[in-house]
């Protein structure tokens, strides 16, 4: 007599445990592996080794940003598809990858003998904040829009724009005018999270010595209002997780009573 297969747990398909490797091992392994291969540079040595470790530090956040908001969005949105947890699944994963690296840096930075624990520690704080953030918000926009790839690109996107803002942030100061220039100015600067990381370490990115990002910034007095590490996580934190919260509800109650 044939059997009919049973059909396959959908909590297993879709945990993807190569998704789940990728975020708890070889992205916190990569992300070493680029800052140990830049704490070998001639130049970076030659620096002193607070400034040095507040610079590996700063890199190794925008790192984990950058994947974050390039990958994240479509693991909340696709999980959110087929499963109820699918946005606790996603924010456990950036988790898993931020303190992943948190583990590996520290690690690194003892066998080094370099200081900036405490640094390091804060800026993977914005990251993990940021990353909570990114993964409700497209799980939120998957559920209200019922579209996977809709949800992934409104949060990757405009992420990548907010996050850039420092490079094209003149741009918009320019255009607001004088009307509008306190308004675009504050926001250009408290939005990102790379001047939160600035912050954490701390690091002023608009100065190099004499040199400046770009001559005719006009945020390069910006170091006196950075938003302050410490709230920018706390804030970005609370809301993701408040919007995870939200998502999983939302989908538990729907298929309960469906």
């Amino acid at each position: 007599m044939n059997k009919t297969p049973s059909p396959r747990p959908r909590g297993r398909a879709l945990t993807r445990p190569a998704a789940d490797w990728l975020a708890g091992l070889v992205i916190p392994l990569a992300v070493v592996a680029v800052v140990f291969v830049l704490d070998l540079r001639a130049d970076m040595k030659g620096a002193s080794d607070v400034l040095r470790s507040g610079l590996l530090s700063f890199t190794a956040g925008m790192l984990q940003l950058v994947v974050i908001l390039a990958v994240a969005p479509w693991w909340s949105a696709g999980l959110v598809e087929k499963h109820a947890f699918g946005t606790l699944i996603a924010a456990l994963r950036v988790t898993a990858m931020v303190v992943g690296a948190t583990i590996l840096l520290l690690l690194l930075a003892f066998v080094q003998d370099r200081d900036g624990f405490a640094d390091l520690l804060k800026v993977q704080l914005v990251v993990l904040g940021v990353g909570l953030f990114v993964v409700g918000l497209s799980g939120g926009l998957r559920v209200l829009l019922r579209n996977t790839r809709a949800a992934a690109m409104l949060t990757s996107l405009p992420a990548f724009l907010v996050f850039a803002t420092p490079f094209w942030g003149n741009v918009l100061i320019r255009l607001c005018g004088e009307v509008g220039r306190g308004w675009a100015w504050q926001f250009v600067v408290k939005v990102t999270p790379i001047l939160a990381c600035a912050d954490a370490v701390p690091q002023d990115l608009f100065r190099h010595g004499e040199r400046l990002l770009y001559e005719s910034s006009l945020i390069i007095d910006a170091a006196a209002v950075f938003p302050a590490w410490w709230a920018y996580a706390l804030i970005t934190g609370l809301i993701g997780v408040a919007l995870v919260w939200g998502v999983t509800f939302s989908r538990r109650h729907v298929i309960i009573r469906s």
